[in-house]
């Protein structure tokens, strides 16, 4: 008589949830997937204030949801390859949530979207630019979104960081004084680019004010005329060979919502 051989006993994992929803009212913190699930590891974590999934504010937050403390938060963060950020108002603290918030996520999309801001009681400026420190730092991130209002903070320093990295693929800036000087910038930029090895494929596109056409060093770059969208439609733009790599290009354009745009091929 033939038994064959018992399966393994499998152990129970945690069942994967889409998203994570995080609402933040003041030093409150509050938890729930947004499916309506209960446990389970999330893909994408979403801090967005008090806004729920329908778009409505919550009044104040549902007392189900609300933590003792961010530590159930970061557990539930380690494993997720997402995270989106909105900070609508002056009134989230983000020291409470991102102190010792996860930096794992190699997916990260920021949204500023405060109408005003008080720099004197200020709860969000200086915990998002460390937090951000911390992102750069981990040598995690591929994909960075910034976009939004004013944060009175300047990202310079991080920016230029971040797009050196190996694992970089995509930098999107949109956002109102991100710079302290964008012409020293974008010149510093392209010199580091230009002497030190090349790098991989990327791309960096930011709000840009300046005339960047009119720039000694970058109109005095060589220009090509080339297709940038499916219709065809021709767009003439500055590029630069690496001297160690004359295969190696960055190509300098605005895209077609008026971006400046560094190509690195």
């Amino acid at each position: 008589m033939y038994f064959g051989l018992l399966p393994p006993v499998q152990s129970q994992k945690p069942q994967d949830v889409d998203c994570l929803d995080v609402f933040v009212d003041g030093s409150a913190i509050g938890l729930r997937n947004s499916d309506g699930s209960i446990g389970g590891s999330p893909k994408t974590v979403r801090i967005q204030g008090r806004l729920n999934a329908d778009d409505e504010y919550f009044v104040a937050l549902p007392s189900d949801i609300v933590q003792e403390d961010s530590s159930l938060l970061n557990t539930l963060s380690n494993q997720a390859q997402f995270l989106e950020m909105t900070i609508f108002d002056s009134s989230m603290n983000l020291y409470r949530i991102l102190q010792d918030f996860p930096t794992n996520f190699p997916f990260v999309s920021v949204s500023f979207l405060r109408n005003s801001c008080d720099s004197s009681e200020d709860l969000q400026s200086r915990p998002l630019y460390h937090y951000i420190g911390r992102l750069v730092a981990s040598r995690k991130l591929k994909y960075f979104n910034l976009i939004g209002d004013d944060t009175n903070t300047f990202f310079d320093r991080l920016l230029v960081e971040l797009l050196q990295q190996d694992q970089v693929k995509e930098v999107f800036v949109h956002l109102s004084h991100a710079l302290k000087n964008e012409v020293i910038f974008l010149g510093r930029l392209l010199d580091i680019w230009k002497n030190r090895d090349p790098w991989g494929a990327r791309i960096f596109s930011m709000s840009f004010f300046s005339p960047f056409e009119q720039l000694d060093f970058v109109k005095s770059l060589p220009k090509r005329l080339a297709c940038f969208d499916l219709k065809g439609d021709k767009k003439l733009y500055f590029y630069m060979a690496h001297p160690k790599s004359p295969e190696r290009e960055v190509h300098i354009f605005r895209n077609t919502e008026g971006m400046l745009t560094l190509e690195f091929n």
